[in-house]
């Protein structure tokens, strides 16, 4: 089989949702052909490379204070926050919002 059909194979199962094996079954593909085609085909592309990045007038970052108390009633008061809830929801989260 062609490199290109491989491709296209690939591509297919992809799609499919179906898993390797259930696709070869379904589509008369040898499972070992598959595996051996899909490393020949990552063995022969080319390899990435770095390229350098250079960054021009980076935005010094902010510096912020934030303090954290839980008080005598068991309730947590902030302080320092910046008038941005959004920034403490950010902090808060692990930077993940």
């Amino acid at each position: 089989m062609k490199a290109c059909d491989w491709s296209r194979h690939f591509n297919l199962q992809k799609k499919s949702g179906m898993t390797i094996e259930k696709y070869c079954k379904a589509n008369g593909v040898s499972i070992s052909g598959w595996y051996s085609a899909k490393q020949k085909i990552i063995s022969s592309a080319p390899l990435a490379g770095f390229a350098k990045v250079v960054i021009k007038d980076q935005p010094k970052a902010k510096e912020l204070s934030l303090t954290i108390s839980q008080l005598p009633d068991g309730s947590i008061e902030f302080s320092g926050v910046t008038s941005d809830p959004r920034l403490l929801l950010r902090v808060l989260s692990g930077g993940q919002i």
